[in-house]
């Protein structure tokens, strides 16, 4: 390892930490300059607070980052006619997983399911329980 690529893995290696020590979160980094022949893979933290402590080849959720990458999609195919953001969600959805609706939204005995529309999902508006947030 040459001496830039050492003050890099060093300086990475300390984003790393820093990063875990926010709540206990665990932190992977994985940086790879093929023309350099240069691979750094460091974790640090545990996969949850108190467990296990983070390898880089540890499975995460990616949760929210997800949020970003299906919005660009859904925009691209929004462009392209494909789709409208207020098109029901019932519309794009295969035969086979219509009866997920009437039982995916329901609040106080009502089901809201078969009336999401593209745009609710999108905006956080549908009403839609956070289940990654529960206990």
């Amino acid at each position: 390892m040459t001496d830039l690529q050492q003050r890099l893995a060093e300086e990475f290696q300390q984003l790393v930490h820093a990063e875990a020590d926010v709540e206990g979160a665990s932190s992977i980094l994985r940086v790879e300059v093929p023309s350099e022949g240069a691979v750094w893979r460091h974790a640090a933290g545990g996969i949850s607070i108190g467990g296990h402590p983070a390898a880089p080849t540890s499975p995460f959720r990616i949760a929210s980052i997800t949020k970003t990458f299906t919005a660009a999609v859904v925009a691209q195919l929004a462009h392209e006619g494909r789709l409208g953001f207020d098109d029901l969600v019932a519309q794009h959805l295969p035969a086979d997983h219509l009866d997920l609706l009437p039982r995916l939204h329901v609040f106080e005995g009502r089901s809201f399911g078969e009336a999401m529309t593209i745009r609710q999902l999108l905006t956080h508006s549908s009403g839609l329980f956070d289940y990654a947030m529960s206990e």
